[in-house]
């Protein structure tokens, strides 16, 4: 990707990599942000909304709908 920083680029790819863990393997939020490193769900949840798109939530309810 030109253009994104180092820093943005592992973000995305640690949040593509979150989604597909809620998504396709129902693994809970929670336990997602904590494998990533993030302190809290929330600051897991909003970091993946600004990169995503959407919130968590919606990507467990995507798969499943």
């Amino acid at each position: 990707m030109l253009g994104v920083s180092p820093a943005k680029y592992v973000a995305r790819v640690k949040m593509f990599q979150a989604r597909q863990w809620i998504a396709r393997d129902n693994m809970r939020i929670a336990v997602a942000a904590n494998r990533l490193g993030y302190d809290s769900e929330a600051s897991f949840s909003r970091a993946f909304k600004r990169i995503i798109g959407h919130p968590p939530s919606e990507a467990r309810e995507a798969e499943t709908a």
